[in-house]
């Protein structure tokens, strides 16, 4: 279980990383050209990535509560779920190995 939520945490801190990158290669690139880019750029670029850090932290948030609801109700119900498995293992098998006609 905290092998996920390292890989989300993971996950998160790459994306922030790539829309910072995607910030600064932004603010290079309009510079190079000769164009400034103009305060309410800024401003709205400034905000999609505010918006963005916010949606990814509820986001992890959501995705570690529902992780922990599933280990719950693993742990309550070990022999139901590995039957569950069990089952949607035979079928997959069977729709995999099913001849083609």
């Amino acid at each position: 279980m905290k092998n996920n939520n390292n890989n989300n945490q993971q996950v998160v801190t790459e994306i922030k990383k790539e829309l910072e990158d995607l910030k600064n290669n932004l603010k290079g690139a309009f510079s190079k050209s000769g164009e400034v880019l103009s305060d309410k750029s800024k401003i709205l670029l400034d905000n999609t990535i505010e918006t963005f850090h916010e949606r990814m932290s509820h986001l992890n948030e959501a995705v570690k509560e529902k992780s922990q609801n599933i280990d719950e109700i693993v742990h309550e119900h070990p022999w139901q779920t590995a039957g569950v498995a069990l089952a949607l293992g035979l079928l997959t098998g069977l729709l995999i190995r099913r001849p083609k006609d």
